[in-house]
């Protein structure tokens, strides 16, 4: 399911170019998220704000890792859910760290008020790790 990653960094892109070009301009409100257009310098929560290099830094290790893990554990064990959790992590780090590499910060369009701002890479990180942390529950249950 290695093909995840290309899609989920395209969709990625696609959606910043769209948030650049017509949200900023435009923000919209549905119910009580509002799609907008911010420049994030930090990480999650906009921890390590205007740090690129640390960031960097960071990033291409959390990649280079999510990488290695997953070509050593498909070794050991084939699993089409760990799979596409881990590839759906690999992609949304790869399309953020794209930003970051290309113009020194991340664009994130989704706000939800009193919690955060965040991007469709964002998103593809989330719903692998959850993925990921369903597979590894029920693992353990049938080991």
């Amino acid at each position: 399911m290695t093909w995840i990653i290309p899609i989920s960094i395209f969709l990625d892109q696609i959606s910043k170019i769209w948030s650049r070009d017509f949200l900023s301009l435009n923000p919209i409100n549905i119910w009580f998220i509002k799609l907008t257009y911010a420049q994030n310098t930090g990480m999650a929560f906009g921890m390590f704000k205007n740090n690129a290099f640390l960031l960097g830094i960071f990033s291409t290790s959390a990649i280079c890792i999510a990488l290695l893990f997953r070509e050593w554990y498909l070794k050991k064990e084939k699993s089409k859910l760990f799979d596409l959790g881990i590839n759906m992590v690999i992609g949304g780090a790869l399309g953020n760290m794209y930003d970051r590499i290309r113009i020194g910060y991340v664009v994130d369009m989704v706000y939800v008020p009193h919690f955060a701002i965040f991007n469709v890479a964002d998103s593809f990180v989330t719903i692998g790790g959850i993925i990921l942390a369903i597979y590894f529950l029920w693992r353990s249950k049938h080991d």
